[in-house]
């Protein structure tokens, strides 16, 4: 996952790759007033042209998979949560079948790439579809 902060479907929120770093969605939002739900679900995330500045840059963006044989595949559901820790532990479940789902895939890397599938865990108060809703801006 790459390091940069990124907006989500107009939702302050955070997103980590199950235990991983965790990134603020929109640090500009601030801390949500409210608890927000941890969702897990599965994305196809690849990387995405940010601009021409200092060589180029890219960012991660992610479309919701919704196709339930890919679910089946997995033998795990899209759930929400109430804590981080059951969410990660839903992740861990989810990841354990990705790697026959990336079989054949060229990285997120490369120039030829169609994404990889990722298990993620969202701190966001509705599962958004896509992410981000609009690209990262270089600073």
């Amino acid at each position: 996952m790459s390091g940069a902060s990124v907006g989500l479907a107009g939702h302050a929120g955070r997103l980590a790759v199950c235990d991983a770093e965790v990134v603020d969605l929109d640090p500009d939002a601030g801390s949500p007033q409210e608890p927000c739900l941890h969702w897990v679900a599965l994305f196809l995330v690849t990387l995405s042209w940010g601009g021409i500045e200092e060589g180029g840059w890219f960012f991660d963006s992610g479309e919701l998979v919704t196709d339930p044989g890919l679910y089946a595949h997995l033998g795990v559901l899209p759930a929400a949560f109430l804590t981080e820790e059951e969410a990660n532990a839903h992740c861990a479940r989810m990841t354990l079948g990705i790697g026959s789902l990336n079989e054949g895939r060229r990285p997120k890397s490369s120039v030829h790439s169609e994404g990889e599938y990722e298990a993620l865990v969202l701190e966001v108060p509705v599962l958004p579809r896509h992410w981000p809703e609009t690209p990262p801006r270089y600073e």
